[in-house]
């Protein structure tokens, strides 16, 4: 359809306007309109006037839907770090403090965002963050910055969730893991291991992305890997990482300047591990 069009999640109408001489396509074959009365107008008669009904046969109307250019006008929530706040080693004494600005995003670009409450999980571990009061709200195409604040009181792990509640339309608990750890005053400056648990596949951020996005994943021992990026038709347009990978986190950079928009595929192979995500190149 020309000129396109936005297209969102709910009900939207869309006005079609035919210059003189239009013809359409039309399918005869079982079934056909006729079969089905509940369709009502189901077809445009070229030279009438308006829509009418007809149901002698299947009338087509060739469109394209571009959503290359699509914001959505509803909030639409992301934020920075986007899914795990680490505070790492801090002292027990109370002599240093923890913090993390997360910055909270309202991608939308016509409703406020309205966040209605911040709190951790579980409950037992919120006696040593401070965070701001939970009600914000946020303009279209804006962001806030919240500051959390670490302060232990016990030599352990305070490992939990950090969950926002929203009235954005895609992440309205949006959940980030949480990552610290109270220790004494000489071990605060050690660094903290940054060995996972487990193998992962992240979301490239950002996404959608023009032209670059980054791409991370986790091993928990050394492996060989190999990261590869496909295009729709399952064809290897990328290779990404192919080698021996130490234990840890490790992030790579995709550039896709030379391709053109539209969806395209990730995959992860590390070990027995396999993975595979999408991402949307926009242009």
């Amino acid at each position: 359809m020309n000129p396109p069009f936005q297209v969102y999640s709910g009900s939207f109408t869309v006005a079609l306007r035919f210059a003189g001489g239009l013809s359409l396509i039309t399918d005869s074959d079982p079934p056909v309109a006729s079969m089905s009365p509940s369709n009502g107008i189901a077809a445009w008669t070229v030279g009438q006037e308006g829509w009418e009904l007809e149901t002698g046969g299947n009338w087509i109307i060739r469109a394209y839907v571009d959503t290359s250019i699509a914001t959505p006008p509803f909030a639409y929530i992301e934020t920075l770090p986007a899914d795990t706040m680490n505070f790492g080693r801090v002292d027990t004494t109370g002599a240093t403090m923890g913090t993390i600005n997360l910055r909270i995003y309202n991608r939308g670009n016509q409703n406020a965002l309205h966040v209605t409450g911040m709190a951790i999980f579980p409950v037992t571990i919120r006696n040593v963050f401070v965070i701001p009061p939970g009600q914000l709200t946020i303009p279209a195409g804006d962001s806030t910055d919240v500051a959390i604040n670490f302060n232990p009181n016990q030599i352990r792990t305070y490992n939990g969730f950090f969950v926002i509640t929203n009235d954005s339309e895609n992440e309205p608990t949006d959940t980030l893991i949480l990552r610290a750890e109270g220790v004494g005053p000489a071990a605060a400056g050690d660094p903290v291991s940054t060995i996972p648990s487990e193998f992962s596949l992240e979301q490239n951020y950002p996404n959608p992305f023009n032209p670059t996005t980054e791409i991370s994943f986790s091993l928990p021992m050394v492996s060989n890997v190999k990261l590869s990026v496909y295009n729709v038709l399952g064809q290897e347009i990328a290779l990404l990482a192919n080698g021996s990978y130490s234990a840890g986190v490790h992030t790579v950079t995709f550039d896709a300047a030379q391709l053109p928009a539209g969806v395209y595929f990730y995959r992860l192979d590390a070990g027995t591990f396999s993975d595979i995500r999408k991402m949307l190149l926009l242009k």
